[in-house]
């Protein structure tokens, strides 16, 4: 069940934010082998999300970058 919930979560936040998501995911995953606090690593993946959507041009809530950013974890982590 929670690989079908994930790969519907993985479609919907592809559709909603576009290559924002695949820079997400890649974040994600980069930040993850790292040995940062986990406050840390969030914090760097949330600033380098911001400043990458800054640079596409892009105005996104700060909301849809924490979603992308606790959704990517769960399909980083999962691997789906």
């Amino acid at each position: 069940m929670k690989t079908v919930a994930l790969f519907f979560l993985n479609r919907a936040l592809s559709l909603l934010l576009g290559e924002l998501w695949l820079f997400l995911k890649e974040t994600v995953a980069t930040y993850e082998r790292t040995d940062l606090h986990p406050v840390s690593k969030k914090a760097a993946v949330y600033e380098s999300a911001m400043n990458h959507a800054k640079k596409a041009g892009l105005d996104i809530a700060a909301s849809l970058i924490n979603l992308g950013i606790e959704a990517a974890l769960q399909v980083v982590r999962k691997g789906a």
